[in-house]
């Protein structure tokens, strides 16, 4: 058995020149965390939201086991919700390299509006991080429009406000941005939403083709407190270039139309109405 002093490399030095809680302290601070929360004010380390996503960073491939348990001490301990865990784990200099640690922290937060207008603040609409969300957001508002396909415009397990945030949050990106993807053709084929089709064949496919957009933009937006002015981070231009987006969505769309036709792929009566208009508009 190991002795004690073999558990530790004590040439890291204490404090450490850096500024930085070097890799002896971070295994203190988690094991404190993890016997009792109180230990660590015993012990006198004070906390910063960057010491504390170092330690889930320690634990990455444990956070199945006790991370709930270090969220809740840290959580306890600085006051604080899962918000500000989680823009320490998007902050630029972290380049997201952890992946495990991001989703861990970044779930809980589906639908904070707040949180996701900081994160267009924070970083330009066309980032891949900005990108990354309107997937998420997108995947969100096509399920509530599938939901309400089925169930008479009523979702299970939803209350009324929850739907209008995620509506909301949806429109606030799109009025951001442009943030749609060829791999998105799919997914919002099951749409049959207006709020969802138009933007994409009546503004994304006709800006793109140099067509006439006839959206109506920009989709309503309930302010209510959002902390951020979001006619400041308006940007709708591509993160690709034209010619590669085109030569994407050309493949995607072909591929489409010959499943639609052959009937290998459903899709609603209303997404196979644009999406014949926008084929004939490009075949004239």
């Amino acid at each position: 058995m190991k002795c004690f002093l073999e558990l530790y490399d004590f040439s890291e030095e204490y404090p450490p020149k850096d500024g930085f809680e070097n890799n002896r302290q971070l295994n203190v601070i988690a094991r404190a965390i993890l016997i009792d929360k109180e230990l660590v004010n015993e012990i006198g380390l004070k906390l910063t939201y960057s010491h504390i996503y170092d330690v889930f960073e320690l634990f990455e491939y444990r956070l199945y086991d006790i991370g709930k348990t270090l969220f809740d001490s840290f959580s306890y301990l600085m006051a604080d919700t899962y918000e500000h865990f989680s823009i320490e784990a998007i902050k630029p200099e972290r380049n997201l390299t952890r992946k495990n640690v991001f989703y861990f922290l970044y779930y809980p937060l589906s639908l904070t509006p707040n949180y996701y207008n900081w994160v267009l603040l924070k970083f330009k609409a066309s980032s891949p991080i900005v990108s990354f969300y309107f997937e998420d957001i997108l995947q969100t508002r096509v399920s509530i429009d599938v939901e309400r396909q089925d169930s008479s415009g009523k979702l299970n397990g939803a209350t009324q406000t929850e739907v209008e945030t995620a509506c909301n949050i949806y429109n606030i990106y799109y009025n951001a941005g442009n943030f749609f993807l060829p791999t998105y053709m799919n997914l919002i084929s099951q749409a049959s939403e207006y709020n969802i089709l138009g933007p994409l064949f009546e503004v994304y496919l006709p800006e793109l083709y140099n067509y006439p957009i006839t959206f109506p933009f920009p989709l309503p937006e309930i302010k209510g407190n959002l902390l951020i002015p979001l006619s400041s981070v308006n940007d709708h231009s591509n993160r690709k270039s034209s010619i590669t987006l085109i030569q994407e969505l050309s493949v995607v769309l072909d591929e489409m139309n010959h499943s639609i036709i052959s009937n290998e792929m459903k899709v609603t009566e209303e997404f196979k109405k644009y999406f014949t208009a926008f084929l004939n508009l490009f075949n004239s």
